[in-house]
């Protein structure tokens, strides 16, 4: 029965693509260059605020942070 899912997922793509034509205007990102520039901004600032988190993460869990404490003693 498990196999039916994979089937499934393929049939319902191979029917959107039938249905629906591509309009090669537009690209996935927006149709000005200005929306792309801003996508890639909002992408780097998240990209960099998650990194900024696991960096301090990583400090808490090995007790390097000022004013933490580890949370596992080797």
């Amino acid at each position: 029965m498990l196999w039916l899912l994979p089937l499934a997922v393929t049939g319902c793509l191979i029917w959107y693509g039938l249905v629906h034509t591509p309009e090669h205007r537009r690209s996935p990102f927006g149709v000005q260059g200005h929306a792309v520039i801003l996508l890639k901004a909002q992408l780097g600032s998240a990209l960099l605020g998650l990194a900024l988190i696991q960096l301090l993460l990583a400090l808490w869990m090995y007790g390097r942070q000022p004013g933490g404490r580890a949370c596992v003693k080797m």
